[in-house]
């Protein structure tokens, strides 16, 4: 619940908020929200208002990959 309201919410959420609610919701529903989080992870690897990548850019990326290799070829 805590993860869609962060979602919903009408003020402006952090790259990392985004990540996390998707990790949650992508458990519960696989289909709508592992191409989110896949994205959401790969945008949160890269600070484009810094121009810097993020210290755990790797992980965040490895994860991303992951996100996107178990999103089920049907559903594309």
């Amino acid at each position: 619940m805590r993860a869609r309201n962060v979602l919903l919410a009408s003020g402006r959420r952090t790259p990392l908020e985004e990540v996390d609610a998707y990790r949650v919701l992508s458990r519960v529903s696989p289909a709508p929200y592992l191409p989110l989080l896949a994205r959401a992870l790969q945008r949160l690897s890269y600070d484009t208002s810094v121009g810097k990548w993020h210290p755990s850019s790797l992980a965040l990326c490895e994860e991303a990959v992951a996100a996107a290799r178990s999103i089920d070829p049907a559903e594309t």
